[in-house]
């Protein structure tokens, strides 16, 4: 008997849980036609089928979790399709189109379109986002197998909507695609006449689950270093202009701290590792994560593969491209996976300094504290004088295990010096 898996969907992604099954046992699915939607750590995909068959017994159920590979489903092949091992097939598939889901525990209610046209998950998503009417489903030109919109073609409306509505009326909410309200509890004995009951969406839960088990694992100890930005930013303040000028992007502090702690870890390379059971993994390439935000104000680390061999003007360009699909929910697995180092400023939300959580395998996280004037005393023709300077909290939390005190301490030394003797850069 064949049978379908999950295919491989980037660096490190070993397991997935199936969210929804799109297909019934005895239900025929084409080539390419999306039958399953399946999450992992913070990503949701649909995956297509790399078959003609039809569906003959769902062997994992919704909310399993199963391996990269792992049969889920037995398939009878239909046409005259010469292969020797489905399995084997769908695991060597393209990775799928991936869309973040920012609403993934809320049910959507099920529609269909004047045609029936069935809509996927996260088609719906999609839609529901961006506020369009069941009404309007109609206009939208579906090119997936049999007429199926896919994401493409829900954003492709999206973008050009206009031209479809000019005359039309859009804001009718009793039209609008909605998700069914959470069922609260309606009594608890923690509750108190007054008190709302918030549970948790997928991505929340997901980051709850993911940060109890970092907690779990690695022991947790934070260094912290203070250091003069002055020379740093007043740089930046003085060359904004002209970049934005020469490469239409803005150059922001955090930019040129990414920049500059590449050198360090490279010196200390122990803080660019993945913990392993019985020891850990110095990697080869500085893969550099950077939380940004979500459409519904969740936090998300992508990173930059291989930034120790980038230009300042190449990272400003790929923070930007990863951050818009961020916001977009536009990224893929790839995106999230494989990370060996994360840095996150939670100075521009006014922050002191922090004691972030290591996000599992790494080692080690930096976070960026907010930059304040302060008076401080500085040697200047061997006297000392107080000046106003520009200081900055830099805070180390690494996993006790791998990496000792003096060894996180001299690297935030390196780090601070790296910063302090701060020369201008061409770009």
């Amino acid at each position: 008997m064949n049978t379908l898996s999950i295919p491989r969907m980037g660096e490190s992604v070993s397991e997935a849980q199936i969210i929804k099954w799109l297909k019934a046992e005895g239900d025929t699915i084409a080539r390419d036609e999306i039958y399953i939607e399946v999450s992992t750590d913070k990503v949701d995909s649909e995956i297509p089928s790399p078959f003609h068959c039809i569906l003959k017994k769902i062997l994992k159920k919704e909310g399993e979790t199963v391996r990269i590979g792992e049969p889920i489903a037995e398939i009878e092949l239909k046409g005259a399709q010469q292969i020797e091992n489905a399995t084997e097939d769908s695991k060597n598939m393209t990775q799928p189109q991936v869309e973040i889901s920012t609403k993934k525990t809320l049910p959507i209610t099920k529609i269909e379109n004047k045609a029936n046209q069935k809509l996927s998950p996260l088609v719906r998503k999609i839609l529901t986002k961006n506020g369009i009417p069941i009404s309007e489903v109609v206009n939208i030109l579906g090119s997936g197998n049999e007429g199926r919109i896919t994401q493409e073609d829900a954003k492709s409306y999206i973008n050009n909507r206009a031209h479809f509505i000019e005359n039309q009326t859009v804001s009718d909410s009793r039209h609008i695609l909605t998700a069914e309200k959470i069922e609260l509890p309606s009594k608890s004995k923690e509750m108190e006449a007054g008190d709302t009951y918030i549970r948790f969406d997928r991505m929340r839960g997901l980051i709850a689950k993911l940060m109890l088990e970092s907690k779990a694992k690695s022991a947790h100890c934070t260094s912290f270093s203070e250091v003069d930005v002055t020379a740093l930013v007043t740089w930046r303040d003085e060359i904004k202009d002209a970049f934005f000028t020469k490469h239409s992007a803005k150059i922001t502090y955090t930019h040129l701290f990414m920049y500059l702690i590449t050198d360090s870890l490279k010196a200390f390379p122990k803080i660019n590792a993945h913990s392993s059971d019985d020891g850990y993994i110095l990697k080869s390439n500085i893969n550099l994560g950077f939380a940004t935000a979500l459409p519904d104000g969740n936090l998300i680390v992508p990173n930059i593969k291989g930034i120790q061999d980038l230009s300042l003007q190449k990272i400003v360009e790929l923070v930007g491209i990863i951050g818009q699909n961020a916001k977009q929910s536009n990224l893929k697995p790839d995106d999230v996976h494989n990370g060996s180092f994360t840095m996150s400023n939670t100075g521009i939300f006014g922050s002191l300094m922090g004691t972030p959580i290591i996000n599992q395998p790494q080692v080690a996280i930096m976070s960026l504290g907010e930059i304040i004037k302060t008076p401080a005393v500085v040697e200047r023709n061997g006297q000392d004088v107080i000046e106003v300077r520009k200081k900055m909290i830099l805070s180390l939390s690494y996993d006790h295990r791998i990496i000792d005190g003096a060894y996180a301490a001299s690297f935030l030394t390196n780090y601070k010096k790296q910063i302090e003797d701060f020369k201008e850069l061409q770009f």
